[in-house]
């Protein structure tokens, strides 16, 4: 049977491992490259996903240097002095960006100054903030529940990983039978909802 996504969403209980989604489409050839970033930051072109794709080798990690670098500091922020907000980030090199999501988006300068004091030489003004659901603290303690319960066999379904929705809003479980999900007795705090698609949200 093919394997689906469970979407479980817990809300304030909801909780994720760090996770950088990096938007790099397979299949694109090779083109030419860009100029490596020096001295004062430049925002770069926005591009469309074929074209990163289509960026060589150095060009890709020309542009993804930087968001990487934004990326990391803002994950030891994140898991260290700004854990109290910090959800998750992602990187997507199309728009040069890397999005950020904090329960409070009012912490946005504390957590962007927490990530410049983790290393100073980043851009800060590559990060975008949105709002997130939970902390990764928080999102960890869910994930590490659930696992427990399918050890126990305590879940009418095989569980075969659990992990962070991207927006930081729940998280996403990896299951044998999907069409057994909806029967499931959700965690205490957890909400519950039909998706219109194959991936369901609880």
């Amino acid at each position: 049977m093919r394997r689906k996504v469970v979407a479980a969403r817990f809300g304030a209980l909801a909780a994720g491992l760090l996770v950088a989604a990096v938007v790099l489409p397979d299949g694109a050839q090779a083109g030419t490259g860009t100029p490596a970033r020096t001295g004062t930051p430049a925002r770069a072109a926005i591009l469309t996903d074929a074209q990163v794709a289509a960026l060589s080798p150095d060009a890709q990690a020309v542009r993804l240097g930087p968001l990487r670098a934004v990326a990391n500091a803002v994950g030891a922020a994140g898991q260290g002095v700004a854990a109290d907000v910090y959800g998750n980030l992602a990187i997507d090199a199309g728009p040069d960006v890397v999005t950020v999501y904090l329960t409070d988006t009012g912490q946005a300068a504390r957590v962007s100054a927490q990530a410049r004091a983790v290393d100073p030489t980043i851009d800060a003004s590559l990060i975008r903030f949105q709002k997130a659901a939970a902390t990764h603290a928080a999102l960890d303690a869910a994930a590490q529940r659930v696992v427990a319960l399918a050890d126990a066999g305590k879940l009418p379904m095989h569980v075969d990983m659990v992990g962070p929705a991207a927006d930081a809003s729940g998280l996403q479980i990896d299951v044998d039978n999907p069409a057994a999900a909806p029967a499931t007795a959700a965690p205490r705090g957890c909400r519950r909802s039909a998706s219109p698609t194959s991936t369901r949200s609880w």
